[in-house]
């Protein structure tokens, strides 16, 4: 009986032996989730502790990583800054150049050039002017509640600066300057008949907002001469050619360039 059991015994003292072996600090390769590393792992860690030491680096990593994108965040921004010069708050902007025409107590035209103007709104279609109390065209407005906008082309720039610099209280600027008052038959205001555009305004809104009050005209009509207007009936600004101020060096520049339509632009961008 015992002869039987030697050769068990036997057999199972190997299977220990080599399961003890497989259980000592054998290196292997292990498989993660990032692929197959080339540095051993060591099994007799616990599957806790492995995950912990994961864990850690890939903080590491990430930690390391939003820290460069800031550097260079910031860096970027401080590029930036150093792009443009402060030049106070101040009004030094480019803009229109309109000259508005208006009636005194008396009925005489007057036209005034003003350059703090603007669309303001699309309905209803209003535009708006920006006044000081001091001025001859301020209390006609405050007088008739209507205005006209005349839109000079680059042809009309030396009457457009003569209508600036002086007071209709003082001369007659349109017998100087020989131009043509017609009476608006929408509003109680006059415009220029050798002006190419012109634009109808009746007062809605008056603010005070400082030194200027603000005029909000809404728009009766819009005026223009079929040599300014394009293929599809509105004004072109290739061919009126208007003019823009300089505040801050008190200059007129005229426009008309053609860069492109806004479809063709955009898509340019998003390509």
């Amino acid at each position: 009986m015992k002869s039987r059991l030697y050769p068990v015994m036997i057999l199972i003292l190997v299977f220990l032996i080599g399961i003890s072996i497989l259980a000592g600090e054998h290196p292997k390769i292990s498989k993660h989730n990032d692929g197959l590393h080339s540095s051993p792992i060591i099994h007799n860690k616990s599957v806790a502790q492995i995950q912990c030491m994961e864990n850690a680096a890939y903080e590491r990593n990430g930690a390391l990583a939003n820290l460069q994108e800031r550097t260079v965040s910031q860096s970027v921004q401080v590029q930036m800054k150093d792009t443009k010069q402060s030049l106070g708050a101040r009004t030094l902007l480019p803009t229109p150049v309109w000259i508005i025409g208006t009636y005194d107590k008396e009925g005489k035209s007057n036209m005034m050039t003003a350059a703090w103007v603007g669309i303001c709104c699309s309905q209803p279609p209003c535009v708006t002017i920006s006044l000081r109390e001091a001025t001859y065209t301020y209390s006609n407005i405050m007088e008739r509640k209507a205005f006209t906008v005349n839109i000079p082309s680059e042809g009309f720039a030396k009457e457009a600066s003569y209508f600036g610099s002086v007071s209709g209280r003082d001369v007659d600027k349109l017998a100087i300057t020989g131009l043509t008052p017609v009476r608006s038959e929408l509003v109680d205001a006059p415009y220029l008949k050798e002006f190419p555009l012109i634009v109808e305004c009746e007062v809605i809104y008056t603010y005070k907002v400082g030194l200027h009050t603000m005029f909000i005209g809404e728009i009766k009509d819009v005026k223009a001469d079929a040599s300014i207007l394009g293929e599809n009936g509105y004004p072109d600004a290739k061919k009126l050619h208007s003019i823009i101020f300089s505040p801050g060096s008190a200059e007129f520049y005229k426009t008309g360039e053609f860069l492109g339509k806004l479809s063709e632009l955009r898509k340019k961008i998003q390509e």
